[in-house]
């Protein structure tokens, strides 16, 4: 993703939900964008109905990160136990984001 995808995806996803509902991952990829356009108070929202609905470890992760980048560090610390807690499975993560999810553990300690 660049900055200048960004609004184009916004804009894909926007579309997509009237079409086929407010799906966890489509809220989750929605609050990607949220979160690399800087709106963090839209990403976490969208991070914690799309973890509610159907928890993962990347969905958690990416909640983690909102609430970190919004300060809310004790829920940040909160959503990666929640993340631990689910093990070693690793799906729906980039290499690129099991990376970061390491850096944000260790940040989080």
């Amino acid at each position: 993703m660049t900055g200048q995808e960004l609004p184009e995806a916004l804009k894909r996803i926007g579309e997509s939900i009237p079409v086929i509902g407010p799906q966890s991952d489509l809220r989750d990829k929605r609050g990607l964008v949220h979160l690399n356009q800087g709106n963090v108070k839209a990403a976490v929202a969208d991070f914690r109905v799309s973890a509610a609905d159907s928890p993962t470890k990347a969905k958690y992760f990416h909640l983690a990160l909102a609430e970190k980048k919004a300060n809310n560090l004790d829920a940040a610390r909160d959503t990666i136990a929640r993340a631990e807690d689910l093990g070693d499975n690793v799906v729906g993560m980039t290499s690129l984001e099991r990376e970061a999810y390491e850096r944000l553990v260790d940040e989080l300690k």
